[in-house]
């Protein structure tokens, strides 16, 4: 399985409301059980240059994927609500296009890889926001004991870094909002979409597994 997902969102206000930017980046080819997806967010509809900055963070990441998967990056940029995460309009900013994988025709484990965390001061709930990017599959980095080599690891971090200080763009996690329910005949109240800059980024050394095909 290839999944990668990423909770990335920066916020501005326009006209009373704040706009919110999102890329979906698909997965296919013959390592991916299913179609896969990794979604990113922006702060703002001004969104020049971000498909770019997309592109080359998958080509320093393609190296460390069997050769056979691809990622499209589109185009059209969607433009969505903060507080309700609802779509709003589109523009297109252009930059976008496919990324294969050139990991070599080499033995995986389907649904076994890596991930890149985005940390950030934002609490909402209780809990500190963290962004999660799955990085699934990867091609055999890990070491006897079991963890990512420490020379993929530190390439990773330095794509994750360049990606985050790409000119003009400031990538954020984003806290989706929450219905009101009941939960074991308690009420949790309804909570609005909110943005969290981001102030960290690393990759864990331990394997990550994918269970799910939810992104």
């Amino acid at each position: 399985m290839s999944f990668c997902r990423s909770e990335r969102v920066s916020g501005r206000t326009l006209g009373g409301m704040t706009a919110v930017s999102r890329i979906r980046v698909t997965w296919s080819g013959t390592p991916v059980v299913g179609p896969g997806v990794s979604t990113f967010y922006l702060e703002s509809s001004v969104t020049a240059g971000w498909p770019a900055a997309l592109v080359a963070l998958y080509t320093a990441l393609k190296n460390y994927v069997p050769t056979g998967v691809s990622w499209t990056i589109p185009n059209v940029v969607d433009i969505l609500d903060e507080a309700t995460g609802e779509l709003t309009g589109s523009n297109t900013p252009g930059g976008g296009g496919t990324v294969l994988s050139s990991g070599g025709a080499v033995d995986y484990k389907p649904g076994v890889g890596g991930r890149l965390r985005w940390g950030t001061d934002g609490i909402v709930g209780g809990r500190r926001v963290v962004g999660t990017t799955f990085l699934v599959p990867m091609t055999s980095q890990e070491t006897p004991n079991g963890v990512i080599q420490g020379g993929t690891v530190t390439a990773i971090n330095t794509a994750m870094g360049t990606y985050q200080s790409t000119s003009g763009i400031s990538p954020a996690v984003y806290s989706r909002p929450r219905a009101a329910s009941v939960r074991n005949g308690v009420p949790v109240a309804a909570r609005a979409g909110s943005i969290h800059g981001i102030t960290s980024h690393n990759v864990p050394s331990g394997i990550t597994w994918l269970r799910s095909r939810r992104t």
